[in-house]
Parts: structure tokens; C-alpha cells; sequence
């Protein structure tokens, strides 16, 4: 999600191959809120850029009116499920299998980070978000 949008991309089952560029797979921006659901399968999460995977980015609030009015960015990624694969350009080693995670663009504790809320889970199971 960008510019106070949402985004949502639920998949049920199987096994599937997620790529993508800037701001997908589960990512906020800018006052916007993205979701990745995916319920199960052997996966493979590839996307182009850092901006992915449950991560929030926002513009710094003291230049940005937008948010200057307390607004936050959302992005939420979730894999319920399966033995996936996790390749992002950055080569991170926080993303993976059985793993939690957060992660904003800014430095923590910083007035633009406060408005920033991102987070990834991988884990066993099924969750009770469904395209159904």
C-alpha cells in the first residue's frame, strides 16, 4: 500500500514463486498499509528490492506534512506453512523459515521510525486469513 492505499495479496495453498519490485510482497508505504497472506506450500519469496516482506517506509515526518499528522505505514507479511526460500537483495538473515521479524526504513527510536510499523512472521501451521 502507497499514499494512504491498501494492498493485499491472500494465497491459500500451494507451491509459489513470489517476485517483485520496490514496495511488494507485504509492504507499507507512506501512510499506506500492504499484506502478504500465504497459507501454505514450499515457497520461494524473491523480490528486487529491501522494500518487501513485511517492511514499513515512510518520508521523514518533519519534511512530509503527511506525516506530520501522526499517520502510520503498515506492512505486514505472513507464510503459514512449508519449507520456503527466502532471497532479497540485501542477502538479509533475518528472513527465513520459523523466524520473526520487524523491520522499518528508518533508525529506531527515531520520530520517522514511530510511524513506521513492519513485521514478518514465518511459521508452522495454517493461519485463519483465507481468499474465501
Amino acid at each position: 500500500g502507497h499514499d494512504y492505499s491498501i494492498s493485499w495479496l491472500i494465497d491459500d495453498s500451494g507451491n509459489d514463486t513470489y517476485r517483485g519490485g520496490g514496495l511488494t510482497l507485504g509492504a507499507g508505504n507512506d501512510n499506506g498499509f500492504g499484506f502478504l497472506i500465504d497459507n501454505g506450500g514450499d515457497d520461494l519469496y524473491a523480490p528486487g528490492s529491501t522494500n518487501s516482506l513485511g517492511r514499513a517506509n515512510s518520508q521523514n515526518p518533519d519534511t512530509n506534512a503527511r506525516n506530520t499528522q501522526g499517520l502510520r505505514t503498515l506492512g505486514v507479511f505472513l507464510d503459514a506453512g512449508g519449507q520456503d526460500v527466502y532471497k532479497r537483495s540485501d542477502g538479509t538473515k533475518i528472513l527465513g523459515n520459523n523466524k520473526l521479524w520487524s523491520q522499518g526504513r528508518s533508525a529506531a527510536n527515531s520520530a520517522r521510525r514511530k510511524l513506521e510499523h513492519g513485521v514478518g512472521v514465518d511459521g508452522k501451521g495454517t493461519s485463519t486469513i483465507t481468499s474465501k
